[in-house]
């Protein structure tokens, strides 16, 4: 798992095949310098804007929830999003799963 995460030639060859930018600062500042480009974006290096982005990226407001939260929202979105559920019930599947994960966490508020 630690060669598959962390060794850069890896890294740099899975961006190169899925044009993901991966967690390997290394490898994607090589393909940000180098003339890498996605046809599907007219040609754009998008490596070499996300890596200028990258270290600019301020998480001290992230917290304890934030990956969960995240997931819940992306599990009981996803029906809403397929058109299987109406926009009512995403959000009462996402507050259910809220507080079977989190139930120290009592309200959901919700924009206006």
């Amino acid at each position: 798992m630690q060669k598959l995460t962390c060794d850069a030639s890896i890294m740099k060859n899975i961006t190169e095949v899925t044009q993901d930018y991966t967690n390997n600062q290394t490898a994607m500042n090589e393909l940000a310098t180098t003339d890498f480009k996605s046809d599907f974006l007219g040609g754009q290096n998008h490596i070499a804007l996300f890596a200028a982005a990258a270290p600019k990226i301020d998480m001290s407001n992230a917290g304890p929830y934030d990956q969960g939260l995240n997931e819940s929202f992306q599990t009981a979105f996803k029906d809403y999003f397929d058109g299987t559920v109406d926009m009512t019930t995403a959000k009462a599947n996402f507050e259910t799963s809220l507080k079977e994960k989190y139930p120290e966490l009592t309200t959901v508020v919700w924009p206006a």
